[in-house]
């Protein structure tokens, strides 16, 4: 069983106003990526179709680069948790706290 890996690569405090957004790396160099997700206490921002995150893949080197829609971050100071699923199912997870205006 081999973890997948990632970072937030944003610094905060994040600028709306400006287009900054929250985003990051996602790698898994065996399985390749399946999805990123974000999750708050109160919103879960995730990279399936249709999702409120941007997901890259390199399918060479199966590295990932990801970035939030400014549009759907909530104003204020909180707590977010990357979680990043290999295809085949592991599940690696890190927090950045993060103040959005």
């Amino acid at each position: 069983k081999t973890l997948p890996s990632g970072a937030f690569t944003s610094s905060s405090p994040i600028i709306r106003f400006f287009g900054a957004t929250i985003n990051g790396t996602a790698s898994d160099t065996l399985a390749g990526i399946e999805r990123v997700r974000l999750i708050t206490s109160s919103t879960v921002l995730s990279s399936q179709p249709g999702g409120d995150i941007s997901l890259n893949c390199n399918p060479t080197s199966l590295s990932c680069t990801w970035s939030a829609d400014p549009n759907s971050l909530q104003r204020g100071g909180q707590t977010y948790t990357l979680e990043i699923t290999d295809l085949a199912g592991n599940v690696f997870t890190t927090q950045s706290n993060i103040t959005v205006i």
